[in-house]
C-alpha cells in the first residue's frame, strides 16, 4: 500500500516558484542534472525573492533532507557555497542514496524574516 501511495503521490516542479510556509519569500530550485540523480553528488540553483518579486541577495539558508518513510536524512550535507547575485544561491552537496519519496527543507533567514520551504520528491531507480 505504501508504495501506491508514493507512487501516486508527484513530485513537485523545483522550477515553479512557490511561496515558504509564512509567505515571506518566493523559493525556485534549478537542478544541475534533470532528472534528478540518485547517487550522484550535485549542485543546485536557488533563486530568492520576495513575495513582490524583489531579488534577496543576503540570506542564510540552510539545507535538510530525508525519506520519511525510512526515517533517515540525506548522505550528505548540502550547504550555500557561493552567492551568485540577482537573487541566486549555488547549492553543492545535494545527493540522495536510493530510490523514494525524499523532503527537502529550506530554512531562509533574511531582512529580519525567518521562514521554511518543503520540497516533496519522488525519485525513480
Amino acid at each position: 500500500m505504501e508504495a501506491m501511495d508514493m507512487e501516486a503521490m508527484p513530485s513537485d516542479n523545483l522550477n515553479e516558484p512557490r511561496l515558504t510556509q509564512q509567505g515571506n519569500f518566493q523559493v525556485s530550485i534549478n537542478p544541475e542534472l534533470n532528472p534528478v540523480p540518485l547517487n550522484q553528488i550535485h549542485s543546485w540553483i536557488l533563486h530568492l525573492e520576495t513575495p513582490q518579486g524583489e531579488v534577496v541577495n543576503e540570506a542564510e539558508v540552510s539545507i535538510f533532507g530525508g525519506m520519511p518513510a525510512h526515517d533517515h536524512g540525506m548522505p550528505t550535507s548540502p550547504q550555500v557555497s557561493q552567492v551568485l547575485g540577482n537573487g541566486d544561491y549555488l547549492i553543492d552537496g545535494v545527493q540522495f542514496q536510493m530510490p523514494g519519496h525524499w523532503i527537502v527543507t529550506l530554512n531562509i533567514s533574511a531582512n529580519g524574516n525567518s521562514d521554511s520551504v518543503v520540497f516533496n520528491l519522488i525519485l525513480q531507480p
